[in-house]
């Protein structure tokens, strides 16, 4: 199930990503976006091949834009991980022992979050560019209109992103105190012990 929901998740990418970058493309290039269509009408027979190959691409540009987006955001994800756990090997101890130790339900749980993480992430990059691309073609008030648009999208995705960003590492250290190892390391958040447990010398 995990497999699937990130193969949907990286083809969602993609395909926006894919959008922006075709009409970065044109504009490049100059070519109007009616001499595209007449190319696409003259290989409407091998549709099948078409979208078969053009899924692959999205695909594979999807798990590029991941990494870019991902590069883009780490700084403020890291301030964001430092502050729960103060650096990356706590994270790491942390991380591993909640999916070693975890119940599935809480591993589906973080692995939902990374998705969400992964689509907001990735709708930042995608919907801002096409934004601006839109809002700089040249098509007068649609243009402006329909990119006003997606950079409320991106907006979106930034709050979405922030938030669910910071839900997860929340998440996964509330999960790492409920575990027999969570004396094992000591992130910045103080750890508690359970309700009724005496205090641990």
């Amino acid at each position: 199930m995990n497999t699937t929901v990130a193969i949907i998740e990286i083809l969602v990418v993609g395909l926006f990503a894919s959008a922006w970058l075709l009409l970065a493309a044109l504009r490049v290039a100059g070519i109007e976006w009616s001499v595209v269509a007449g190319c696409l009408h003259q290989w409407e027979n091998w549709s099948t091949a078409a979208t078969a190959i053009g899924t692959l691409v999205a695909y594979q540009i999807g798990w590029l834009m991941n990494g870019l987006s991902r590069g883009l955001m780490w700084p403020f994800a890291k301030r964001e991980r430092d502050r729960v756990f103060g650096g990356s090997k706590e994270y790491e101890l942390v991380r591993a022992v909640v999916y070693q130790e975890g119940s599935a339900r809480v591993n589906d749980d973080l692995a939902l979050e990374q998705s969400v993480i992964r689509l907001a992430r990735g709708g930042v990059v995608n919907f801002s560019i096409i934004g601006l691309l839109l809002t700089t073609s040249g098509a007068g008030r649609p243009g402006v209109s329909v990119g006003a648009i997606f950079f409320v999208l991106a907006l979106g995705s930034v709050f979405q992103w922030w938030h669910r960003n910071r839900r997860y590492y929340d998440h996964i250290l509330a999960e790492y105190r409920t575990l027999p190892q969570a004396t094992a390391v000591k992130p910045n958040k103080p750890l508690q012990p359970p309700s009724g447990a005496g205090a641990s010398s």
